[in-house]
């Protein structure tokens, strides 16, 4: 396996240990909140990152990463406007 997913997996179990122990509540609470914005910000870089070589495989699965956004009921229409129709693969 790779450093990344190795890195992915470890923070799941972390945030699994907080949510469990309720390390979260009381003063810990900003910085409870401050890691929700990292991780967001991981999976955002994780994303964007993957679509760097340029090739079908990272295509697809940026294509099929976008698409899932057009199913979150109430945001996906005004979120994923018409990037999945704009991008085509030409050989």
């Amino acid at each position: 396996m790779l450093t990344v997913e190795w890195h992915h997996i470890l923070l799941l179990l972390h945030i699994g240990q907080t949510i469990l122990y309720g390390s979260y509540k009381g003063r810990r609470e900003l910085l409870w909140l401050s890691g929700c914005i990292l991780l967001a910000l991981m999976l955002g870089m994780a994303f964007t990152g993957y679509l760097l070589p340029w090739t079908k495989k990272a295509y697809f699965a940026s294509a099929v990463g976008t698409n899932l956004i057009a199913e979150v009921h109430g945001l996906g229409r005004h979120y994923s406007g018409s990037y999945g129709a704009a991008i085509r693969w030409e050989h």
